[in-house]
């Protein structure tokens, strides 16, 4: 008796399969300029967030573009501050990729250099781009036969599940000795250590502020 595979009504299910992981590191250079009839003769600081708007998954590659959203304080005769975009595009190799996998990409700026050159704001700044890549295709399932030959195959499968957030509030005091005006304000949160703990999770982690 032969069976033909297509003839078959068998369910399916959808799985996220893990297809690997890969990294690069992407360097981004530019000229940010000032605002319209603005003239400055000081930096006095900048600060910059990385954010990926778009990947394509290709044939063993991946392509990814973004944004870097920079925030400078500047002075002439007052000081002044403005808002800028810098965008960019970044290719890198992924052995086994292919154009229908999904891609989970998370980008973080190592390095974020900014200097004052001819009124306008010289950018050098190094990207780490993280990714995953899923294979979401649905497979089908083959109930418990007795009269056909069968063959098992395992393999990985993730899926992510929000299990809720909260946001947690601190006060504290900084020292800030002889300082006569705040110009800037920026902080940062760093997680050390997340730990299981029946139905809740105890996060430690350090809160950075820089004034």
């Amino acid at each position: 008796m032969e069976y033909k595979f297509n003839e078959m009504s068998l369910p399916t299910v959808a799985l996220d399969a893990k297809s690997g992981h890969s990294s690069s590191q992407a360097e981004i250079n530019g000229n940010v300029p000032l605002p319209h009839e603005r003239i400055a003769n000081r930096l006095l600081t900048s600060t910059g967030r990385i954010e990926v708007t778009s990947v394509e998954v290709t044939e063993n590659r991946i392509q990814t573009e973004g944004s870097i959203m920079i925030h400078c304080i500047c002075s002439d005769d007052e000081l002044f501050s403005f808002d800028s975009v810098a965008t960019f595009r970044h290719s890198f190799e992924h052995n086994g990729a292919k154009p229908h996998m999904k891609a989970v990409v998370h980008a973080e700026l190592i390095t974020f250099n900014t200097a004052l050159v001819d009124n306008s704001i010289k950018l050098e700044a190094v990207a780490d781009i993280q990714c995953r890549l899923e294979d979401n295709s649905k497979r089908q399932l083959l109930a418990q036969q007795d009269d056909i030959e069968q063959k098992s195959v395992s393999f990985e499968y993730c899926n992510l599940h929000p299990v809720g957030d909260q946001t947690v509030r601190l006060r504290e005091e900084v020292i800030a000795q002889d300082a006569m005006r705040i110009i800037n304000c920026e902080g940062a949160a760093i997680i050390r250590e997340m730990q299981l703990m029946g139905e809740s999770v105890r996060v430690d982690g350090i809160l950075s502020v820089t004034l």
